[in-house]
């Protein structure tokens, strides 16, 4: 009953917090700001995520996902909020796919980096791999083979090459998570950035 009372609570305080929004298109919102979310937060002593998610259920929108919505929906950022992503490398390529699924809504992020990888090995071809693919050794080998193989010894990798590719990543694991889009699974996009040209195999 305790948590009952607590919930109801918690939606009287988003209810009354709640602002009306209207699109430049005409179209009207109710959301909450981030300031009445940690308001909230610290008030209730909850996290700032159940605030969220207790927003959208009642379609109250917060403000940092209003543009989330339109794509996704209340529900695909729900569970967005409710999922945990591990991301393994924090270098050039792993340190903007964090920054980007935090920034898409994503719950919980579990960064892994032993330092083990170096930034030139971050830069690999987007596929989204489940337990059961082969994965990238069916291009690359398996993993005693060397790692210094591939065209960017040659011709280096420019620092915006790492961050298109990270979009391009971050936007498979929303889509993972919402189920909204189709996978680039068992394909490979060869992304070529001076000719602005994508190929999928």
């Amino acid at each position: 009953m305790a948590n009952s009372t607590a919930s109801k609570d918690i939606a009287h305080c988003i209810v009354e917090s709640a602002e009306a929004y209207l699109n430049p298109d005409g179209k009207r919102h109710t959301v909450i700001n981030l300031k009445t979310v940690a308001s909230i937060s610290r008030s209730r002593r909850i996290s700032t995520i159940d605030v969220e998610t207790a927003a959208l259920r009642q379609g109250v929108i917060p403000v940092r996902y209003l543009r989330n919505i339109g794509t996704i929906g209340s529900n695909g950022q729900i569970k967005l909020l409710a999922s945990t992503v591990a991301v393994v490398g924090a270098g050039g390529l792993g340190g903007t796919i964090v920054e980007l699924l935090a920034r898409q809504g994503v719950g919980h992020l579990v960064v892994i980096d032993d330092d083990c990888s170096t930034e030139r090995d971050l830069n690999r071809q987007i596929m989204t791999i489940f337990p059961q693919d082969t994965g990238l050794s069916s291009i690359y080998g398996p993993c005693s083979a060397s790692s210094e193989q591939g065209i960017e010894t040659a011709t280096g990798n420019p620092a915006t090459t790492p961050a298109m590719i990270a979009a391009l990543q971050a936007q498979e694991i929303v889509k993972i998570i919402t189920g909204i889009g189709a996978l680039t699974r068992n394909q490979i996009l060869l992304v070529d950035a001076s000719q602005g040209t994508v190929d999928r195999i």
